[in-house]
């Protein structure tokens, strides 16, 4: 069964963390600078978030996770994070390709805003970001990749049976 959004935050809030939900003043200053609204609406309901066991990420109380939702204030395109080449084929679309999930070692899951990308959730190596043929389709939305990481409880991407969407 697919769970709402709100349903979905309130499951990591419970097993994991998530910060309390964005001010109004954050939103508004996020849709200014393009956040797509696909990403406001989790924003909504968390400003950001911690996922998974393991050592990379720590919540204000010290717990440790292995996958981090940054703050609205932090969230960069992975344009801006810099790791993609100029000469890179998509060096223009990673200008819509939101990095919201850190997975560590500068590794980040993004969400795809451009027209073609409809909010799908893309596998980005900071070592080819950008370069063709490169980056597994790892959910549809960001509603199937929540789900997914919270009924999995880590990196399912990583599994050795894991089929991705597709590949771009």
């Amino acid at each position: 069964m697919d769970s709402s959004l709100s349903e979905l935050v309130d499951r990591i809030r419970s097993t994991y963390f998530a910060f309390d939900p964005a001010s109004d003043a954050d939103l508004n200053a996020a849709a200014e600078r393009g956040v797509p609204e696909t990403l406001l609406a989790f924003y909504r309901f968390a400003d950001g978030a911690f996922l998974g066991s393991g050592d990379g990420f720590a919540d204000p109380a010290g717990s440790r996770y292995r996958l981090m939702f940054p703050r609205l204030a932090d969230l960069q395109t992975t344009q801006q994070y810099g790791y993609v080449f100029d000469d890179a084929p998509y060096y223009a679309n990673t200008g819509n390709w939101w990095q919201i999930i850190d997975y560590c070692d500068a590794n980040w899951l993004a969400l795809d805003a451009t027209p073609d990308g409809s909010g799908r959730i893309l596998d980005v190596f900071h070592e080819t970001v950008g370069y063709d043929d490169e980056h597994d389709v790892v959910a549809i939305n960001l509603t199937e990749l929540l789900q997914r990481v919270l009924d999995r409880g880590d990196l399912y991407w990583f599994d050795d049976d894991f089929q991705a969407h597709s590949r771009i």
